[in-house]
């Protein structure tokens, strides 16, 4: 394999992780909002310990979704060393990669604080009460 060759196979490498490192990141967020929306459901009906086992598994799965997010980004870098020269000088500490990489990690954080029971069910009636006084919708009768 020429050098020419070589640069285009490791070029071509570099865009399909960087696209597959897109869609993972794009699911994160999905994947979050999901997991707090089981979980205010559940712990608006009074069912705390199975919203704390939502958040639990919901942290379970961020942390597998990471860990792919973060051997993606591995390649991507592998990949960008080998086709250096024909790219353009960046930051190599602050790049999108492990900027992006953060998301998920507060997520996590966040689902673990909501797994181990610290939001009690009485603020979360606060906050309904609250959000739904400044939108101005009518109270439910749960």
């Amino acid at each position: 394999m020429n050098q020419d060759d070589e640069l285009r196979f490791y070029t071509d490498l570099w865009v399909k992780q960087s696209d597959l490192f897109l869609k993972l990141l794009a699911l994160d967020p999905l994947l979050e909002l999901a997991i707090l929306a089981s979980w205010y459901s559940l712990m608006k009906d009074g069912q705390l310990a199975f919203a704390q086992y939502s958040a639990g598994f919901g942290a379970v799965v961020l942390i597998g979704a990471t860990v792919i997010l973060y051997r993606t980004a591995r390649y991507i870098g592998h990949f960008r060393e080998k086709i250096q020269a024909s790219l353009p000088l960046l930051n190599t500490v602050l790049t999108g990669r492990n900027v992006a990489i953060v998301i998920p990690f507060l997520c996590i954080v966040g689902n673990l604080y909501l797994a181990t029971g610290r939001v009690q069910l009485e603020s979360l009636r606060k906050l309904d009460t609250t959000v739904r006084s400044t939108l101005a919708i009518e109270p439910s009768s749960n």
